[in-house]
This record gives structure tokens, C-alpha cells and sequence, in this order.
């Protein structure tokens, strides 16, 4: 562990209560830390979309993607750094057709180069998709998606799938008020 690495446990994880496993419909939990994170310039918070600012996820946008997962698609470990890239978001046709699973534009969005460049992998899931947005006089990193699922890594034609946070605002509040 690096010294800039600290260790928080959960003290809860609330699952949403809807989510399917086979679709990955609902693919969104919250963790509740046993002790507040200290922020420094090792460890920022990202905004959450706002119900007045609109949904972030918006196709030919770029964002950026995070996450500890494979570097490459024939490799057998994580990374041991925090690795980010950006790329467009597709437009829900692009992401209808460039699948044989269920894809629900309501919930889901898909992201990534589609030139098999760049995009997210294996033990990705979780990671965040950012994109800025003003707000005040300033400009916030706003989480757009959350990395849920996808059929390969940075394969041509094929893309990551983001649970489009946007449509949970209000579950996320719910939940935050009730634990």
C-alpha cells in the first residue's frame, strides 16, 4: 500500500433494490463509510448531476473513465495505479446495435472510441465516468456513469456500458436520507 492509500471499511452497502443481475438493470449501490475520507490533494469528491443541470450524458460528449482494471484484454491482473481515459459518449442506436444483451437508454448509456484504442476492462465495474460542468462560477467534475458492464476490452465496434447516474438522483437522496 502506498502511503498516500488509506483504508476505510463500509459500514453499509445498500444495493438498489431493483437491480437484475441478467440485464444489469439497476446496476447502482451506495456505500456508507464507517468514518468520513479526509480530502487532500490525493483523495477529491465528485459532484453528483443535479435535477436543474440535467442529464451529463449526452452523445458526441467526452468524459472520463476510471477505474483499477486490466490495462490490457489478455492481461490476468489489475492495475495497481488509478488508471483514467476519456472518450465519446455513443448515441443510444450505437449502443442498441453494437450489443446482443439488453440495453435500456433510460438507465444506460455507452461510451468509448469504438476504434479499439481506448475504453474500459476488466475490474472496471464501479469506476467512475466524469465530465465537467460549470456550476457557480467555477467548473465541477460531475459524475455521469458508473462503469457496469461490457462484452471486451477496447474491442473495435464495441463499447463500456455506464449505469447513467442522472436517472438514480433521486434514489441516491432517498437512500442518503434513510441511512
Amino acid at each position: 500500500m502506498e502511503n498516500t492509500q488509506k483504508t476505510i471499511s463500509a459500514e453499509k452497502i445498500v444495493y438498489h433494490q431493483a437491480f437484475d443481475p441478467d440485464t444489469y438493470m439497476n446496476d447502482i449501490a451506495l456505500i456508507k463509510l464507517q468514518k468520513p475520507a479526509e480530502l487532500n490533494k490525493f483523495v477529491r469528491a465528485v459532484c453528483l448531476p443535479s435535477q436543474d443541470g440535467g442529464d451529463l450524458a449526452i452523445p458526441g460528449k467526452y468524459g472520463y473513465a476510471t477505474g483499477w482494471g486490466y490495462t490490457k484484454a489478455r492481461e490476468d491482473s489489475y492495475s495497481n495505479t488509478l488508471q483514467y481515459t476519456s472518450f465519446t459518449i455513443q448515441s443510444n442506436s450505437v449502443c442498441r446495435y453494437s450489443t446482443s444483451y439488453p440495453y435500456f437508454p433510460r438507465v444506460m448509456f455507452c461510451a468509448g472510441d469504438g476504434g479499439g484504442k481506448k475504453g474500459s476492462c476488466y475490474g472496471d465495474a464501479g469506476g467512475a465516468f466524469v465530465r465537467e460542468e460549470k456550476r457557480g462560477d467555477g467548473y465541477r467534475w460531475v459524475v455521469t456513469g458508473i462503469d457496469s458492464w461490457g462484452e471486451a476490452c477496447v474491442q473495435r465496434n464495441k463499447y463500456g456500458y455506464y449505469t447513467r447516474v442522472y436517472s438514480y438522483i433521486d434514489w441516491i437522496n432517498k437512500t442518503v436520507r434513510e441511512n
